[in-house]
């Protein structure tokens, strides 16, 4: 059986003592370590979601200006595109009508020749029809 006299008493209060001193020791600083990890660690997780924020919101900054970006310019696009119809609607128009002038002034000189070529051969055809009937009679 168990005694209950004063050594019971001495080691009860010597383990209060090693309790006291190991606390003081040990366990107080590994708490305080502890506790400045998990301090720490709290505010390098704050700041990195405060970086993702940031982060994440200069990206939705840029896409927001990329679109933007892009819808300028597909506008700019379509609006010098539109220009380039109109002024090849104009050029087309302007090149016709020198081609028109052109081919009417072709036909005129080329009718005005024509004339003259029937005049020269009814001149000549009168000459050559004297000529022949001079060369028929005088071999007959």
């Amino acid at each position: 059986m168990i005694d209950l006299d004063v050594t019971l008493l001495i080691q009860l209060v010597n383990f209060l003592i090693i309790w006291m001193v190991l606390d003081l020791l040990l366990l107080k600083p590994i708490r305080g370590i502890i506790k400045k990890r998990t301090n720490h660690m709290d505010q390098q997780m704050n700041a990195i979601e405060g970086f993702t924020k940031d982060a994440s919101d200069k990206l939705e900054g840029y896409e927001k200006s990329l679109a933007a970006a892009r819808t300028e310019g597909s506008a700019e696009r379509d609006k010098l595109k539109d220009e380039g119809s109109v002024e090849e609607g104009k050029l087309l128009a302007a090149a016709s009508q020198e081609a028109a002038g052109k081919v009417a002034a072709a036909k005129g000189e080329i009718g005005s020749q024509a004339d003259a070529a029937k005049k020269a051969l009814k001149d000549g055809v009168s000459k050559m029809a004297e000529r022949a009937a001079d060369r028929i009679l005088s071999q007959a």
